[in-house]
């Protein structure tokens, strides 16, 4: 069987791919965490406003 032209190259780059894609994941992690922070900021004042609304 005859090895890939870029055999040599993906070898390479193999490790610096892992990492990026460690990271990547990482950095999503991260954003989807602070949307849903903020999502449950905003859910509290919404039931803060609802709760004054029926207070008047």
């Amino acid at each position: 069987m005859q090895k890939k032209v870029d055999w040599d190259l993906r070898r390479g780059i193999k490790e610096k791919l892992d990492k990026l894609d460690k990271r990547t994941n990482k950095a999503i992690i991260q954003l989807i965490r602070k949307r849903v922070k903020e999502e449950a900021g905003n859910e509290e004042l919404i039931a803060y406003a609802v709760q004054e609304m029926g207070n008047d």
